[in-house]
């Protein structure tokens, strides 16, 4: 019987990690897409699915080359090698259109709370429609959505200039986010 060499055990390992985080990415998945759930870090203040694109490309790869290494065969080490250009392929269009967020800092409110800024200009009456969609933290680093709240304000306002640079401020204990004219609630 043959000893494994601790560079097979290596590269096992590798491997073991490696199904460990596709567990995780599937968990991620359900939460994302069926929860609704944003995965974000105020501590590093990111979005740690942004982080996970990129794992998605460097977890893969290592994979196919252990897989290579242990089964000196192509075979086995195609399947991650395919699902690493899948990521590749998919990580423009993911942060085309991904949404940033802004970190609700404060010692007021009675959560916390992240926000993700969108606008339309050009509307034509010299107005840009603005949006924010407001999620509360329920557990660490999981937050759901709150509500979506939207305004027309003309494009050369205060609110408008408050809303671009991020500058807002907390109203009535906590409760009430606002750029200004545009005031959103804080559930």
């Amino acid at each position: 019987m043959k000893r494994a060499s601790i560079q097979d055990k290596f590269y096992i390992g590798i491997i073991f990690f490696s199904v460990i985080y596709l567990v995780i990415r599937i968990f991620m998945f359900i939460l994302i897409t069926k929860f609704d759930i944003i995965i974000y870090s105020k501590a590093l203040n990111i979005n740690l699915t942004h982080i996970a694109w990129f794992m998605d490309i460097f977890t893969p790869l290592v994979t196919s080359f252990a897989l290579f290494y242990l089964y000196k065969s192509r075979i086995p080490s195609l399947i991650p090698f395919i699902i690493m250009l899948i990521s590749i392929f998919k990580l423009y269009p993911l942060f085309a259109f991904s949404s940033d967020y802004l970190s609700v800092d404060n010692n007021v409110t009675t959560g916390n709370y992240i926000i993700s800024n969108h606008q339309s200009t050009g509307v034509g009456d010299g107005s840009a429609y603005l949006t924010i969609f407001v999620y509360k933290e329920k557990f660490p680093l999981l937050y759901t959505k709150q509500g979506r709240y939207s305004a027309y304000i003309p494009s050369s306002s205060t609110t408008y200039k408050n809303y671009n640079s991020g500058k807002y401020t907390i109203l009535k204990g906590g409760k009430i986010l606002s750029y200004g004219d545009f005031s959103i609630p804080l559930k």
